[in-house]
């Protein structure tokens, strides 16, 4: 084996390596973190509140999950796409030059020149296409909302109301609003073909 051989198979090795975090998120599940004392255990509310509590947050368990495992697959694919997308973008233009003076007649040196500028375009793609970014932001920051919320009514009830019908009443129409704006990103996952193309324009477009 070549030396540049040697080097392609580094490459895909720390490549594949640093994915499988990113497939492990994909293919879940993901385990909710025990959230301490809840609605059983206030005392701010009656017997018949704790009950209809209790039975939406049991309802919302399985939304929540989802949540959580959205937000998680989606971090963890941007870290991947922006780490590989820096060292490349920056690693590339001179690998190019490398490659010419000191490849030679080696065809190692040229399929790992191909295999690199592969590697960048198709993170890219993934990145715009399953909007990764953006994604990761929506779910994260609903679960974040809706536990912020779920603690505020634990801890100061007050702040939703002035008894305890309006203190739940507000509290359920807050979370419907959450699970509403989570929802659009939900449906919302996949770039087309125009985004993407207006995406790669905007990089190709020269700085004035």
């Amino acid at each position: 084996m070549t030396s540049w051989c040697w080097i392609l198979v580094c490459y895909l090795s720390i490549a594949f390596l640093t994915l499988l975090p990113v497939l492990k998120a994909w293919r879940g599940p993901i385990v909710l973190n025990p959230g301490g004392p809840s609605f059983d255990a206030s005392s701010s509310f009656s017997d018949e509140a704790k009950t209809r509590l209790s039975q939406n947050f049991e309802r919302l368990k399985g939304t929540l999950g989802f949540w959580k495992h959205e937000a998680t697959k989606y971090e963890r694919t941007h870290i991947y796409c922006m780490l590989w997308l820096i060292l490349l973008s920056v690693s590339v233009p001179v690998l190019t030059q490398v490659t010419s003076v000191y490849g030679g007649d080696d065809p190692f040196a040229s399929i790992f020149l191909t295999v690199t500028t592969t590697h960048v375009a198709l993170v890219t793609s993934i990145h715009q296409f399953f909007k990764v970014q953006q994604n990761f932001k929506a779910f994260r920051l609903g679960e974040s909302e809706f536990y912020d919320t779920y603690r505020r009514l634990l801890d100061s009830p007050a702040s939703f109301g002035k008894n305890e019908a309006e203190q739940l009443t507000s509290y359920f129409d807050q979370v419907s609003v959450i699970r509403r704006s989570v929802r659009s990103a939900e449906t919302d996952t996949y770039a087309g073909l125009e985004e993407i193309r207006r995406g790669q324009a905007n990089r190709q477009t020269p700085m004035d």
